[in-house]
């Protein structure tokens, strides 16, 4: 390998519905294959990039990525295809010292593609050391189906790079700053491995 490092599993969008355990999402080996950055292609990555811009800009006019190259910070890639294996959805995520953190979901307009990709969310954030900070939109697609970590906790698995600025009354949600977005309203979903 001459790039990054990357762990990609594709996953046809009917398969999220077997009731067969998702520990894999935190593992290496099936149904991963190991990548290359160097292998990516970039309609690949601009058909990525697309469904990302499509979907997030509905939440914020103000993109976390300014373009297809930026989704390569994320090392572990979960792509759902349909039957003809199109890119039909996403879910994103890096490795953590906590487990295995989300960076971005979304799926294509299409009813399948978002059903299929909240199944994966919440098969996924109910694993031991599969977590993310969800906004509103996602929470509320995902709770009461996910565990919800209070911010307290979300704090220390944070750390001081990722600093909070306000923990709501409620406990579980806060406000941070995130880059070319500002502070936004977040809560952490599923299960970090904690010390």
């Amino acid at each position: 390998m001459n790039g990054k490092p990357f762990k990609v599993a594709f996953i046809d969008i009917n398969s999220v519905y077997d009731k067969r355990r998702y520990d894999w999402l935190t593992a290496d080996g099936t149904p991963y294959i190991e990548m290359d950055s160097l292998d990516f292609d970039d309609d690949f990555l601009e058909t990525i990039y697309r469904i990302y811009k499509h979907t997030y800009s509905k939440i914020s006019s103000d993109l976390y990525l300014t373009d297809k190259y930026e989704l390569l910070k994320y090392t572990r890639w979960v792509v759902l295809q349909d039957s003809h294996q199109n890119v039909a959805g996403f879910f994103l995520c890096t490795d953590h010292n906590n487990g295995v953190k989300l960076g971005l979901a979304a799926a294509i307009d299409s009813r399948a593609a978002r059903a299929a990709l909240k199944t994966l969310c919440i098969n996924a954030f109910n694993v031991d050391g599969v977590f993310a900070e969800v906004s509103l939109p996602l929470e509320g697609a995902l709770i009461p189906d996910v565990p919800e970590v209070d911010a307290r906790t979300a704090e220390k698995v944070l750390g001081p790079e990722k600093k909070i600025s306000n923990i709501d009354t409620d406990g579980k949600h806060y406000s941070r700053y995130i880059k070319n977005i500002g502070d936004k309203k977040k809560m952490m979903v599923g299960r970090p491995l904690l010390e």
